[in-house]
């Protein structure tokens, strides 16, 4: 084994120090037991959960029991993963609102475009009016946003990109955590060891 030095002077004398400690791992198998990693790994979730409120560690909750069930097995917190469940929930509904509210906005520049270039730019956006946006829901919340990514996509110039990657974004963060709903339950309510891949 090589053991990096740098030299340290200290009058007349010069003493090395071994480097070798900054490139340690701290989890080794032999530093750290499967029961601690178990314990810190159960701790680090609990903090996750208590603290997700909004939905901003939904994501790294999912790949953490997704890890751990790999690791431990998986977990039969029926309380976890119902809260889980409902923090993807209430994320869902965020998205949802957001992306409502994103469209809301938009719609004046559309309107303004539409009576510079053509009307019939109006109804590709909104063929059903902008009363249509008031009520999205989960089942025609992603028929609506590929409308909306569809028509951005055709007219990109005069609406501009940054709404376009907006838009793609909140569809992809609507499917990802649909997937993970939909995949949540198993026939008796609790969640599956699918639920958090």
């Amino acid at each position: 084994m090589i053991t990096l030095t740098k030299p340290e002077i200290r009058g007349n004398q010069i003493k090395m120090m071994d480097l070798s400690l900054f490139f340690k791992n701290p989890f080794n198998p032999e530093d750290v037991s499967d029961e601690d990693l178990r314990k810190f790994t159960e701790y680090h979730l609990k903090i996750l959960k208590e603290h997700n409120d909004n939905g901003q560690f939904s994501t790294m909750i999912a790949e953490t029991m997704n890890a751990y069930n790999t690791f431990f097995g998986f977990n039969r917190d029926k309380d976890s993963a119902a809260s889980m469940q409902k923090s993807l929930i209430q994320r869902q509904k965020d998205i949802i609102s957001e992306f409502t509210a994103l469209v809301k906005r938009k719609e004046r520049s559309v309107r303004f475009i539409a009576n510079e270039i053509s009307p019939v730019i109006y109804y590709e956006f909104f063929p059903s009016g902008i009363k249509e946006f008031d009520t999205v829901t989960e089942s025609n919340a992603e028929t609506l946003m590929n409308r909306m990514l569809d028509s951005v996509n055709m007219h990109i110039n005069d609406i501009g990109y940054e709404f376009l990657e907006r838009l793609k974004e909140l569809k992809t963060y609507f499917i990802s955590i649909r997937d993970l709903i939909s995949r949540g339950a198993n026939g008796n309510g609790t969640a599956s060891a699918n639920y958090y891949r």
